[in-house]
Formats: C-alpha cells, structure tokens, sequence
C-alpha cells in the first residue's frame, strides 16, 4: 500500500500555495508526510504542479514526485498519475487541504480497508451529511482502472466513480479529519481550533 498526497490543485481560492501553509512549524505536506509515516506507509509521492516551490519541498521531505499534468480534469490527475506509475498498487490519497489528517486518521482508514471482507474497492471517511470523501480515501487498481474509464467518457470527478464503486464509508471520527481549507477564512477557523498553529497568510457504510 502507498501513499499519495495531492496537491496539484492551483489555490486560487486561498490566494497562495495552501500546501505550504504551516501548523505548528510544518507545512501541510511535511504534516502529512510525517502521518503517513507514522502509519507505517513508508512509500509516499507527492502529486504536484510544476512549480518550484512545491518541487523543493517534495525534495526535502525525500518523497517521490509525481507531476499533475491535466489540470482540466481536477483531482482525477493527480489518482491517475499515480496509477500510471504503478498500476498494481493500492494508495491511500489524501489531499493536503485535510489538516487535521493525522496518523490515526491514516491508520483507522488502512485497518478498516485492510480488514474487511470482501476487500472493498475504495474505502473513505464520510462527511456528516453522509456525502463520501474520495480524497482522504484508499483506492485500489480495480478503482482507480474505473476512474480512468469514467474520465475519458467525461466523468472527470473521483466521487461519480466512487459512487460506482463497492466501497467502505467510515464516520470522519471525534478529531474532525474532514475539516477542509480552501479559503483564507477556513484557514483561520482551523487555526482557531489549534492554539499552536502558524500561518503564511497575508490576511486572515459499504455500499
């Protein structure tokens, strides 16, 4: 099993690169890098544009970088080009916008995938809405075979081909691990909820 963290998305919304954004002293990549570790996931890329600080960073935290080249299709780029390197594994994707993504949100998503029977085809946390998150999620090669095939009919977004999927929701847990940023202002609520945080910002079921 390995790791995927995306974050070739452009940030328009928070007005600079949101992967670089710190807690406690690490951007929210390095974060990320350090809980996939702390799970036991040792094999961990990094899906980015090509744009050279995000470059520097995936070299410092020694992650293997992969290039998130279709930009017109989303998220999707980033799965499939993981896919495309290895198209027998099954990786667990997290988006780096997810900062409250720790290593027991990791290993509470590889244990429940990993112990379920059938092996389900993507196994996800679930907002409180009950709409499922394909990007804090394991998806498997039959899946990620789905959203390649989905994508070139046009079904560009992962969640149409989860819909598809047999998959495994999971309750998002008492640590709130689908607290999403996106915007200067959800940035500054998840700060509100870490007294310890930094900031960057120039302004504030199976199924």
């Amino acid at each position: 099993m390995k790791g995927l963290i995306i974050a070739g998305g452009q940030s328009s919304r928070m007005k600079q690169e949101k992967a670089l954004l710190q807690i406690e002293g690490r951007t929210l990549i390095e974060r990320l890098a350090l809980a996939f570790r702390e799970a036991q996931v040792d094999s961990i890329s990094l899906s980015v544009r090509r744009e050279p600080n995000l470059l520097k960073e995936s070299e410092r935290l020694s992650l293997e970088t992969l290039f998130d080249e279709s930009s017109s299709i989303g998220p999707a780029s980033a799965l499939l080009a993981a896919h495309e390197v290895d198209p027998h594994a099954t990786w667990v994707a997290v988006a780096c916008d997810f900062p409250s993504a720790n290593a027991a949100c990791l290993r509470n998503l590889v244990e429940a995938h990993t112990s379920h029977k059938p092996e389900p085809e993507i196994t996800c946390y679930g907002h409180e809405d009950g709409t499922p998150e394909p990007l804090l999620a394991i998806w498997t090669p039959t899946a990620l075979s789905k959203l390649k095939a989905n994508v070139a009919l046009g079904l560009r977004g992962p969640i149409a081909t989860l819909k598809k999927c047999d998959f495994l929701e999971l309750g998002a847990g008492p640590e709130k691990w689908l607290i999403n940023v996106n915007t200067p202002s959800e940035w500054a609520a998840a700060n509100a909820a870490n007294p310890y945080s930094t900031t960057n910002l120039s302004s504030p079921k199976t199924r």
